[in-house]
């Protein structure tokens, strides 16, 4: 008795699947593992995007995930992005949960990986701008009562925004052209 053997393209079509899906889950799981070098990569984006706003000269603090601008003045501050602060862990399972869907015969492992790539870029931007519009909020107004609204109220509004509008985006470019297609309302035909 022989065995049939697929085709070497859908052998194959089965590796790139295979592949792409543990490559995302192995992203994900290196995100919340090493969420330190994350916070680190966003210290170091954030000190160039709050210099470029404030007009100032910045630095990021070696082995650290904290930033300083104004340097040189009297008027000096700094801000350190914690794990709650972070993206790595928002990112880390959106990443793992588009690999495993990529899985999925029924959805095209290339979508999940734009899928993937759109929502992560998304929420990463939109965490960035939470950081910067921080910074710069504690420049103009330099007072504790300035720091909790803008860092707890508005900028943890502006996360939980860009998070909703990022797994929005995920969902859309996975799943989006897939469905019923849409039919005329009942009142318009013909």
């Amino acid at each position: 008795m022989t065995a049939v053997l697929p085709p070497l393209r859908t052998a194959l079509a089965r590796g790139v699947r295979l592949t792409m899906a543990v490559g995302l889950v192995a992203l994900g799981a290196w995100l919340v593992v090493d969420a330190e070098a994350v916070r680190t990569v966003e210290a170091t984006s954030s000190a160039s995007v709050v210099g470029a706003l404030t007009s100032s000269e910045t630095y990021r603090a070696p082995g650290t995930s904290s930033f300083y601008w104004l340097m040189g003045t009297s008027e000096a501050r700094g801000l350190r992005i914690t794990s709650e602060c972070s993206v790595a862990y928002v990112l880390g399972p959106l990443l793992a949960m588009c690999g495993l869907l990529s899985l999925l015969r029924r959805l095209p492992a290339r979508r999940m990986v734009a899928a993937a790539a759109a929502g992560a870029a998304l929420i990463a931007c939109v965490n960035l701008l939470r950081i910067s519009m921080v910074a710069v909020a504690v420049t103009r107004f330099p007072s504790d009562q300035a720091m909790w609204w803008w860092h707890v109220v508005i900028g943890s509004l502006v996360s939980l925004a860009g998070v909703g509008v990022g797994l929005a985006l995920t969902t859309r470019v996975a799943f989006g052209g897939r469905g019923r297609p849409r039919r005329p309302h009942p009142g318009l035909e013909p």
